[in-house]
């Protein structure tokens, strides 16, 4: 059918990207659990990803097997169905303040970080997984991935329409948080 063919497509122009000589320093896996990423893609992207040293992210929606080998990025909602998963992941927890694992080291941010003016939540998670996988692009740890990740989510859920947050916004929720 043309969705089976569309989706085959855009499977095989994303290995087209990673297969080029110019790698990505990482990957953000989307599940929407819609049938584009098959269990097999995430596997492969997840592989190859491994094999270059890349951080690969999966913002879960299925199993956390199906993600086995990526940072798992989940909200709380995810862990109370699937539970604690295996390796390394990051759990947001709405206004509160998001937990996670970084080989095998347990983190959570600070709870003073917590509770702003929620104007529209729409999309928070997507810009909190943006952000954490832009951080461990630049080489951040997970901690501090998940740090700028959760600014950046606090930052983007005050305004009403779904602007993306700018970098001294962020900067000035990370600093607020150190007081």
């Amino acid at each position: 059918t043309a969705a089976q063919l569309s989706m085959r497509t855009a499977r095989d122009e994303v290995m087209r990207v990673l297969w080029s000589q110019e790698r990505p320093d990482a990957v953000l896996l989307s599940d929407y659990d819609k049938g584009t990423l098959t269990p097999e893609f995430i596997a492969g992207v997840v592989d190859l990803c491994r094999n270059w040293g890349i951080s690969c992210v999966a913002d879960a929606k299925r199993e956390p097997v199906t993600y086995c080998g990526a940072i798992i990025k989940a909200n709380d909602i995810w862990r109370k169905q699937y539970g604690i998963p295996d390796g390394d992941w990051v759990i947001t927890q709405g206004d509160g303040p998001p937990f996670g694992r970084d080989g095998g080291w347990a983190f959570t941010l600070n709870p003073a970080q917590s509770g702003v003016v929620c104007r529209n939540h729409i999309g928070a998670g997507d810009c909190f997984a943006v952000h954490l996988v832009l951080a461990l692009a630049y080489g951040f740890s997970l901690l501090d991935a998940t740090r700028i990740a959760h600014s950046a989510g606090r930052v983007y859920v005050q305004f009403p329409h779904n602007r993306a947050p700018y970098p001294n916004e962020i900067a000035e929720d990370l600093s607020a948080a150190e007081r």
